[in-house]
């Protein structure tokens, strides 16, 4: 019998596997970075090991009991979950097409990695009756600001407007 995922999977997982996605293809560049970033890429990737390492060798401070109430534990992750959706489309619809570079490639994938985990997580910690509720109550929740800004007409039109890639790095 495998063992079921609960909120500590996803928490130490997903941040593992972010934090590591954004350091090490940046690592064969290491020689010729600056002090402080070579600071912020070591803190980074020590930080993406370590929770690798409590995920793999999971310490017993951190165990989660499957239940079938929606708690603190599911409310995070269905707000990381929908954050992180958010997140891949925006930046799908924003830069796809200006080209994007392997790395931030990445960085969308693991975004959408995450949010489809953070679901997942959800269903193998109370199962579908408990993901059916939560699905209704988050429908229920956007529900309501969805129809007043198709038509009231105030969602910003910059918000699907593409910018380049260029413009936005701030390390070169």
């Amino acid at each position: 019998m495998r063992r079921h995922l609960d909120f500590y999977d996803y928490l130490l997982w997903t941040v593992g596997v972010l934090l590591l996605t954004l350091t090490v293809p940046v690592l064969p560049r290491w020689l010729g970075m600056g002090g402080q970033r070579k600071l912020v890429v070591a803190v980074t990737f020590f930080l993406g090991a370590m929770t690798f390492w409590a995920a793999c060798f999971r310490p017993r401070v951190l165990r989660d009991n499957p239940t079938e109430h929606i708690d603190l534990f599911d409310g995070f992750m269905v707000a990381s979950g929908l954050f992180f959706a958010t997140v891949t489309c925006r930046i799908y619809l924003r830069w796809f097409h200006l080209g994007m570079t392997p790395h931030k490639m990445a960085i969308v994938a693991v975004h959408a990695f995450a949010s489809l985990f953070a679901f997942y997580c959800i269903i193998d910690r109370g199962g579908l009756g408990k993901f059916a509720a939560i699905c209704f109550f988050t429908g229920a929740f956007f529900l309501v600001p969805g129809p007043w800004k198709v038509t009231t007409g105030t969602v910003s039109p910059r918000f699907f407007m593409p910018m380049s890639p260029t413009k936005l790095d701030t390390f070169g």
